[in-house]
């Protein structure tokens, strides 16, 4: 296992199971560690009301030394930019992989698998501390779209892949923490 400095975390849950608040706990507890701290969002600007204030809640609970990063598609290229050693909380993988569907659903599943797998690999060669939010989605009823079952299906993949890649794993339910790995 890597150097707690230098662990990668995955923290899965559903919609409103507390994970991106757990998140920003186990952040919160790292800030005395690092002396650069950001949070990666791949979010577009929302598009209706109700994200708009799900994404304001998300701004109003972010300490003022948390660095925020659009990093839209581009996860890897921005990790780039920063230097190393840092600590990144990555909200969330769905996020991309549904940004990436709004631009291209042919490529996304692809798209989405290499950007990731390529994003931890960079915090990990840079010595990034990584904490990543997902959400589980195979623990619900299955889409009646096309497009929504790609999404599950792709969903599961990736959060298969990054917790193969992860040195510890979350499942997050009623706001409670379930150690995995």
């Amino acid at each position: 296992m890597n150097n707690k400095s230098e662990r990668i975390t995955l923290i899965l849950g559903g919609v409103s199971s507390g994970k991106s608040i757990y998140a920003e706990n186990m952040i919160t507890e790292l800030h005395d560690r690092f002396e650069n701290l950001y949070y990666f969002t791949p979010a577009e600007p929302p598009r209706d009301h109700e994200m708009i204030v799900k994404v304001e809640a998300h701004k109003a609970r972010r300490p003022d030394w948390l660095k925020t990063v659009e990093c839209g598609l581009e996860p890897v290229k921005h990790t780039s930019r920063i230097e190393e050693g840092c600590c990144i909380l990555f909200d969330s993988i769905g996020t991309l992989l549904g940004t990436m569907m709004f631009s291209d659903l042919d490529k996304a599943s692809d798209a989405a698998e290499s950007e990731l797998r390529d994003f931890i690999t960079v915090c990990k060669e840079r010595r990034i501390r990584l904490i990543m939010v997902t959400e589980e989605v195979g623990m619900t009823l299955v889409p009646m779209s096309t497009q929504g079952r790609q999404f599950q299906k792709t969903m599961g993949l990736l959060n298969q892949l990054a917790a193969s890649l992860s040195d510890e794993v979350f499942l997050i339910a009623a706001g409670l923490p379930l150690k995995l790995k």
